[in-house]
């Protein structure tokens, strides 16, 4: 394994595409599409990972941090070759980059326009030759693999129906996956039969549950007990399908995806819908409220606010009007506190409304504790128990946030710094007050090990709050080691290492404090390792994205303190860029707002920041 620019190779893309906007537009997102897609497994989002800049860089100077740091971390570079990238700035720098630190062997050639010739005497002949650019006179040992696209014109010979466009792309994905042509070529008829199936498999089973609901509510106007057991059974089978897409895959696994979770979803509620339709209004408004509720997470877990917020007050507005004509119905009374939770998870997540996302995660808490106390032997006031101290925490959070505002305390939270971290407190320890079991037998469940941990991680937040660094830190790294210790015993989990990334922020910060400069340094270039790492499972995850966001800028931060500017400038030009996309999706994040003007402070300033000296205090 080597180490790049601060990077850890084999940790970044599979490959980077070189090319110029203005000759090859049209053909770089196509073939990097196919790539992706070509011998893919059903389960994974793509094949491959592949670069592609989708700027001009019109108004940039030199090549953005986004774009060094993907360029760093790939393992092949696919140039599209044509005139108008032999002419390109940008396509000069980026090979110029390779060439200084990966090796020649992984150049892997396009060409789409114009003439490549290899000579005898062991170069290019480069009086024929137009589509490369200067930099790769005399640099390659023997012909490189290169193949030709320059009889692509067209949108229809763009698509994988085209034999010959097949075949280029197969061509390159052998090289990117390390096989044979053959090899790869049998791949991706095998992975092409197994999706069709895997597809006809979930199609069928979802029409043979929606057959069988609408059957089922068919006979039931006649009042047949066979056809409301039919109905029963349909709805019960929605309701299972809801929970394992979007809870337990969400929780458990990364392996499949999120978008293929909602398309899972969607036909979910187009079952439901179709009920409610064939007048089972009353019976479906649970389940189609409880599968809005899973939506409105989904959507929130991928950034898309407006759709979030519109299904979990669709759901609300659907279990308000059922608790009203079925006051006694426990499962809508669950899910509607459960809307009142998702309700104030997204305005946090948004950072909007801070006091109305208060409002309803207390709602939800005190709702989901009033059924698991009201109903102990219910077989789900485990569950009730567990989303309960989930939301308790998650006001913790929001209080703890009010706490470490910067300038004007956040005056819809709490109305000072120390009240705040009062208030965080009590709630967390109310959280803690739900788990009438003990820690040892809680210890294997998953979930509950996660939210005992997260609610001791916000205790020790709050004692560093109050000064007492030595001791919040000793609980992060417990609270490290334990996580580390579950991801090495259950690596499909990748809550654990989101977590483990957050402990190294935590342990990073502390060390900033106490001026253990190298120490927070090492902790920071580990959170930002686990942050690329997760943002390359699922780029769609905006709180991945984010995740990978600050650990950039803490990285950034620490490179500062000691004194690495080159590498801080890096960082800090690579966390603005992301945090630009991001800032489009939470508008009202004042923390991505802070950040992205102190990045660009830093990076316009002449002289670097300004640093106080590090004196750290005695405690």
């Amino acid at each position: 394994m080597r180490v790049f620019g601060g990077r850890v190779e084999g940790m970044g893309y599979d490959a980077f595409i070189s090319y110029s906007h203005a000759a090859d537009g049209r053909l770089a997102p196509a073939l990097q599409s196919a790539l992706h897609r070509f011998a893919k497994p059903w389960w994974k989002l793509r094949a491959v990972s592949v670069f592609r800049d989708e700027t001009s860089l019109a108004a940039a100077h030199d090549l953005t941090g986004s774009i060094r740091s993907a360029l760093e971390s790939a393992h092949y570079f696919i140039l599209l070759a044509s005139p108008g990238s032999a002419r390109s700035a940008w396509v000069e720098r980026e090979v110029a980059l390779w060439l200084a630190h990966k090796p020649i062997e992984n150049v892997l050639i396009v060409l789409t326009d114009g003439r490549i010739a290899w000579s005898d005497a062991g170069d290019f002949n480069w009086t024929v030759t137009d589509a490369l650019p200067r930099a790769f006179a005399g640099v390659f040992k023997a012909e490189p693999l290169w193949v030709d696209l320059s009889w692509a014109r067209s949108s229809e010979q763009l698509s994988t129906d085209d034999p010959r466009f097949q075949q280029t792309v197969a061509r390159l994905a052998a090289r990117l996956h390390g096989r044979s042509l053959d090899e790869i070529a049998g791949e991706e008829v095998r992975q092409h039969r197994r999706t069709r199936l895997v597809a006809r498999g979930a199609i069928a089973s979802i029409a043979c549950l929606a057959l069988a609901a609408l059957v089922g509510a068919w006979f039931s106007y006649r009042g047949q007990l066979r056809a409301e057991r039919n109905l029963e059974q349909a709805l019960l089978g929605v309701n299972v399908l809801a929970k394992l897409v979007a809870r337990d895959m969400q929780d458990d696994f990364a392996a499949v995806p999120v978008e293929l979770r909602l398309k899972m979803l969607r036909e979910a509620e187009s079952v439901l819908i179709n009920l409610e339709t064939g007048g089972e209004r009353a019976a479906v408004q649970p389940s189609r409220a409880a599968t809005l509720n899973e939506f409105a997470s989904s959507y929130g877990t991928l950034g898309k606010y407006g759709e979030a917020n519109a299904r979990v007050a669709e759901a609300i507005a659907l279990l308000q009007e059922h608790a009203r004509a079925n006051p006694s119905d426990l499962r809508a009374a669950a899910e509607l506190a459960k809307g009142h939770k998702v309700h104030g998870e997204l305005l946090w997540w948004q950072r909007q409304r801070v006091d109305e996302a208060i409002v309803a995660l207390g709602q939800g808490a005190e709702g989901l504790m009033a059924l698991a106390q009201a109903q102990p032997g219910h077989a789900d006031a485990e569950e009730w128990r567990l989303l309960a101290f989930r939301t308790l925490v998650t006001m913790g959070d929001v209080y703890v946030s009010g706490a470490q505002a910067q300038g004007a305390t956040n005056a819809a939270v709490c109305a000072a710094p120390e009240p705040c971290r009062t208030r965080a407190e009590e709630t967390i320890h109310r959280a803690l007050a739900l788990t009438d079991i003990g820690v040892d037998e809680i210890a294997n469940e998953f979930r509950w090990r996660n939210a005992m941990l997260a609610a001791r991680q916000r205790l020790a937040r709050i004692a560093e709050g109050r000064g007492d660094l030595a001791g919040a830190r000793a609980v992060y790294v417990q609270i490290g080691d334990a996580y580390r210790e579950m991801s090495t015993a259950m690596p499909k989990h990748l809550r654990w290492k989101e977590n483990r990334l957050g402990m190294h922020w935590s342990i990073g910060r502390v060390g900033e404090q106490l001026c253990d400069l190298q120490g927070a340094r090492d902790d920071y270039a580990a959170a930002l390792e686990l942050a690329r790492e997760l943002h390359r499972i699922e780029p769609g995850r905006i709180d991945w994205h984010r995740h990978l966001s600050r650990s950039l800028t803490f990285a950034a931060r620490a490179a500062y303190a000691s004194g690495s500017f080159d590498v801080a400038r890096k960082f800090d030009e690579e966390s603005r860029s992301h945090n630009l996309i991001l800032i489009e999706r939470r508008p009202g994040d004042q923390e991505l707002k802070r950040e992205i003007e102190e990045a660009s402070a830093r990076l316009d300033g002449p002289d670097g920041p300004r640093l106080a000296s590090c004196a750290p205090t005695k405690r």
